[in-house]
């Protein structure tokens, strides 16, 4: 089949590349010039496992390009960002759909949302901008929802092989969007109506978004205790249909910090616990920094790790520039280092070895196995007067660290 995938960031470039090594002739299009062009001299744009090589084993069957062409299949993967207030940004959605409309028609192609959405967008607009040129659902086009379920880092084997959602806006939606996934990945697939889909996907991120919280949560009342919240989680964990997960420096990335929104603003009276949790994941940096400002009220202050997880470059929505903006604005001198992020942010030094020169504190914001594996480094943060461990990196609980690891030795 030919296959047109519109986005090509951290979902629609990987699905590309499945979709082409499976044999399908791909046509990946994009808005981003610069993206475009390191794709089309074979250099893919940004850091995920394997994904260098997968592309450039399939370069006979893939086409880059801005314009969106004929094909029997149409994937649309672009982002769907949400405003300062917290509302969602259809912009791409909508722009991406309009660019279909020349190519809907009696080949009925099938066209697959996989941008997550606020519920019944697939429905009331795309369906609906599909239909304004006269034609009709089922007659002259195929409309499904499928959500991504993948983890960066390792982005390739989990779309490949996790369980996938489809739901279509007919049975012939919903069959059609089953056989072609069925032609380039491995996992289970399952049938749904499209808005059970996009509810799925959301409830998904938003249940660990609310689980975190709590975590973050049990974490503040053992500070305020002087409990030890990781021998805490431990002790209650004990009890078999417990499990609670550990506290960290906040939640980043592009789903779970933002899907939740999604719900809150549609269902403002049903989603009070949805909104509670965001707001305290949201807030968690900044508790961070009173936290270190109990110990410390002026200086310089050494971030490490910028990305929003471990081993990454995805710094979308990551914890650590709130931190690091929050210190700024207090008068604190900030340095930040992450060996996978490139001139992210003004406050960046080289070096590992630059970066703690000098310093009056760390907040060890992401747990970076290159970080994990230097033990020199690590005894150098021994000399630190304080240390913040919120991501575990030193093993030693999530509470604030002030002269600790100097009485271990």
């Amino acid at each position: 089949m030919k296959v047109c995938v519109i986005g090509l960031g951290y979902v629609g470039l990987p699905a590309a590349l499945l979709i082409a090594e499976s044999g399908h002739q791909v046509i990946g299009v994009d808005v981003n010039l610069k993206v475009l062009s390191q794709l089309q001299e074979g250099k893919v744009h940004f850091e995920e496992r394997g994904i260098q090589s997968l592309l450039e084993r399939n370069q006979s069957r893939l086409v880059f390009s801005s314009e969106v062409v004929e094909a029997e299949v149409y994937v649309i993967a672009v982002p769907t960002p949400h405003t300062a207030d917290h509302k969602a940004d259809l912009s791409f959605v909508e722009a991406a759909t309009k660019s279909i409309l020349p190519f809907i028609g009696p080949r009925r192609p099938l066209v697959v949302l996989e941008s997550t959405v606020p519920p019944l967008t697939t429905e009331k607009t795309v369906r609906a901008i599909l239909e304004n040129s006269v034609a009709r659902h089922d007659e002259d086009f195929l409309l499904a929802y499928c959500p991504e379920r993948v983890l960066p880092g390792n982005a390739l084997y989990e779309m490949k092989n996790n369980a996938r959602c489809v739901g279509g806006c007919s049975v012939a939606a919903t069959e059609a969007a089953l056989a072609f996934y069925d032609t380039f990945l491995v996992g289970s697939l399952v049938g749904a109506t499209a808005r059970e889909a996009e509810l799925a996907k959301l409830c998904e991120n938003t249940y660990r978004d609310v689980n975190i919280a709590f975590a973050n949560e049990v974490d503040a009342v053992c500070r305020k205790l002087g409990v030890d919240s990781a021998e805490l989680i431990r002790l209650a964990n004990m009890h078999p249909r417990v499990n609670i997960l550990q506290p960290g420096p906040g939640v980043g990335g592009h789903c779970i910090p933002v899907d939740p929104y999604f719900l809150i603003e549609q269902f403002p009276e049903e989603a009070h616990l949805i909104a509670a949790a965001r707001k305290v994941n949201s807030e968690r940096p900044l508790r961070l920094v009173r936290d270190l400002m109990s110990h410390l009220s002026t200086g310089t202050v050494v971030v490490l790790g910028l990305s929003y997880k471990p081993d990454v470059g995805d710094i979308r929505e990551s914890p650590s520039f709130v931190l690091i903006d929050e210190l700024i604005r207090l008068g604190f001198i900030v340095r930040s280092w992450d060996p996978h992020v490139c001139s992210a942010h003004s406050s960046q030094v080289n070096s590992k070895e630059e970066v703690l020169q000098g310093c009056d504190a760390v907040v060890c914001m992401v747990r970076h196995a290159i970080f994990l594996d230097d033990s020199v480094f690590l005894n150098g943060l021994k000399e630190i007067p304080v240390v913040m461990d919120p991501c575990g990196l030193l093993g030693m609980g999530q509470v604030l660290v002030k002269q600790a690891l100097h009485t271990q030795r």
